[in-house]
């Protein structure tokens, strides 16, 4: 019987671009994505408190779906945050949603 298709040693996914994985420590990797995992949720838990408590929906929303390891709740708290606001400025402002 004739093979129409031609026998090839390459793969559909050719893994030569990370064979880097290889090296990495199991226990090193896993370490890792648990102190990211913690840095975003500690991040994310005062962003969205302080989005919370200044009627902000949007931005409440907003880091809710978005997974950004911290970097726009870090962005949020540094720039958008109301902080030292009365209710009666946020109100005036507009920024009650």
């Amino acid at each position: 019987m004739v093979d129409l298709i031609p026998q090839t040693s390459l793969t559909v996914l050719d893994w030569n671009g990370f064979s880097f994985l290889h090296s990495i420590n199991p226990y090193l990797l896993l370490g890792v994505i648990i102190v990211l995992c913690v840095w975003s949720l500690a991040w994310k838990g005062v962003a969205l408190w302080y989005a919370a408590k200044h009627h902000q929906k949007k931005w409440f929303v907003l880091m809710l779906v978005i997974n950004t390891v911290g970097i726009l709740e870090i962005l949020y708290l540094l720039s958008f945050c109301p902080e030292g606001k009365d209710e009666e400025e946020i109100l005036v402002q507009g920024e009650h949603v």
